[in-house]
């Protein structure tokens, strides 16, 4: 199931003009590429680092992903996710891709 971020959402939560169609467009892109490896992004609420003791909060601190999301590209909470490290500024981080095997962006 994909979930769908709304500018009533947006509006509501008093997030960045943009917000929605940000998200919107993160959930595009099940795929990142980390030294020339396409692996399977790690939705908001399924990493043990999304979590804070025991609670897992309903929304990611930094991106306002909700659980089962992807975060926001360039979220300094997501993750790589083979190592667990951030994904933000990782020196082999090469993008983002639709498919595995598929174009990378960014």
């Amino acid at each position: 199931m994909v979930h769908k971020a709304t500018e009533k959402e947006e509006k509501k939560m008093k997030f960045f003009k943009g917000w929605a169609k940000e998200m919107n467009m993160a959930q595009k892109f099940p795929y990142v590429v980390v030294n020339g490896k396409y692996l399977k992004r790690v939705k908001y609420g399924k990493h043990k680092l999304d979590y804070y003791g025991s609670k897992l909060p309903e929304r990611c601190h930094d991106c306002g992903a909700r659980v089962g999301m992807y975060h926001a590209i360039g979220c300094d909470w997501e993750r790589i996710p083979d190592t667990s490290e951030q994904m933000l500024g990782h020196p082999k981080l090469k993008g983002f891709a639709t498919k595995k095997g598929g174009k990378v962006y960014g």
